[in-house]
């Protein structure tokens, strides 16, 4: 069977049986016109309808919400973690940017602080603390 790349494929449609005609129709897609009670009057829905959502949705559902929750609580353990990294930048420290610019602190004071990234010209950025990425070195000499 040779199938032609241009058309679409339908196989992934739920195919149903018309209650007129044995050959198969695809839901949604005309044919005879069907009613939800069925022929037999057994309350059975036809036409493509979905089964309701039972326990199989549930026990999808439950290990997805513990895997949210879980990637909450250790989302802020890390934010947590950063601010305090964040709080203790000191004098001396050498950091990089989130830039990728690399430098030592010169000075540092409430929100913004004081980076030289050349010695021997002496040049100096100011930035706020929220755009430091990494403390490279601890001012005191231990990494």
């Amino acid at each position: 069977m040779n199938q032609i790349h241009d058309t679409p494929d339908f196989s992934y449609l739920m195919l149903t049986q018309s209650a007129s005609n044995d050959a198969p129709v695809l839901s949604g897609q005309g044919g005879a016109t069907t009613s939800t009670t069925g022929a037999s009057g057994d309350g059975a829905t036809q036409g493509g309808a979905a089964a309701p959502a039972g326990p199989n949705f549930m026990i999808l559902l439950i290990p997805a919400i513990g895997f949210l929750l879980l990637m909450s609580i250790m989302g802020g353990r890390k934010e947590k973690k950063r601010r305090k990294q964040l709080e203790k930048i000191s004098k001396h420290d050498r950091i990089r940017t989130r830039g990728g610019i690399i430098g030592s602190v010169v000075e540092a004071k409430g929100e913004q602080i004081v980076i030289k990234v050349d010695e021997g010209k002496d040049t100096r950025i100011t930035l706020d603390r929220q755009y430091v990425d990494a403390i490279l070195q601890d001012g005191s000499g231990s990494d």
